[in-house]
């Protein structure tokens, strides 16, 4: 029986649970009109993927950042982007294991280009009301692909910060800086630009520092900086260690590259709720 979403956890997910309290259930339709993707392709291409899952009831739902929400993104994203096999029915998508492979194939490739141009981080989202800056290295392929931030749904940033908030989490993108702004948050990378074979922190070499001390002193309401990972705390650091009255946070990486449980990490990450 379906209730609100909001509500207690019902059948409709058969026995897989939310990954937090707040967590909205989302369907492949949804999911699906959101990418402007045809939804009946999108099911066809959930049955054939082989995630090790099924969806109980044929409606394919899933909590937001749940495994399965994750699973489903990434089959999404990979129609999103036509990857398709080549010589393959232009219907069938790669699965998840082929397009690992892919992936890794281009990295294997660019692994030793000293002609790879640097990549750049995205524009510092603040305001003057940001309470809270939370600082990542340098935006992934995927996110630099898309134009946003924590694009690749691998990445456990957007369920994070939800359930810090208390909100649930919007599909679209511009709905979620709005989710962050309202709140009190702001995003931006330590990095300005370095050159970076794959999405990998440790490939990073090359990196020309953002101005983190000067976008600081431009924020009236700043109480805290959380860092998203090592690799923003041990560049960023030493830029803002004139800021007394700011209290600094080093948080676990967000990324799925920190294998540590999703319920450890919001446990850290649920610390800058304080400065909200």
């Amino acid at each position: 029986m379906k209730t609100d979403p909001y509500g207690s956890v019902e059948q409709l997910s058969g026995n897989r649970r939310r990954p937090f309290p707040m967590s909205r259930l989302t369907s492949a339709v949804d999911m699906a009109r959101s990418r402007q993707v045809d939804p009946k392709r999108f099911r066809a291409a959930l049955r054939r993927a082989k995630l090790g899952w099924h969806s109980p009831n044929g409606r394919w739902e899933a909590w937001v950042g749940s495994p399965e929400h994750l699973d489903m993104e990434r089959v999404l994203d990979a129609i999103s982007r036509n990857h398709l096999i080549e010589g393959a029915s232009p219907s069938r998508i790669l699965s998840l294991s082929e397009q690992v492979g892919a992936e890794r194939a281009v990295l294997a490739g660019r692994k030793n280009s000293v002609d790879e141009p640097p990549k750049e981080s995205f524009p510092a989202v603040v305001n003057r009301n940001t309470r809270v800056l939370i600082l990542g290295s340098l935006p992934g392929d995927l996110s630099l692909q898309w134009g946003q931030y924590y694009a690749n749904p691998r990445n456990q940033f957007w369920p994070l910060i939800a359930a810090v908030i208390g909100r649930g989490l919007p599909d679209a993108y511009q709905a979620r800086l709005a989710l962050l702004s309202d709140a009190g948050v702001g995003l931006w990378d330590v990095i300005k630009s370095a050159r970076r074979p794959g999405s990998l922190d440790a490939r990073i070499r090359d990196h020309t520092p953002n101005p983190l001390a000067k976008l600081v002193a431009e924020l009236p309401s700043l109480r805290a900086i959380a860092f998203n990972g090592d690799k923003p705390s041990k560049i960023g650091r030493p830029q803002i260690h004139d800021c007394g009255r700011l209290v600094i946070i080093d948080l676990p990486s967000s990324s799925s590259a920190r294998a540590i449980p999703f319920e450890r990490k919001l446990a850290s990450w649920m610390s800058i709720r304080d400065y909200l």
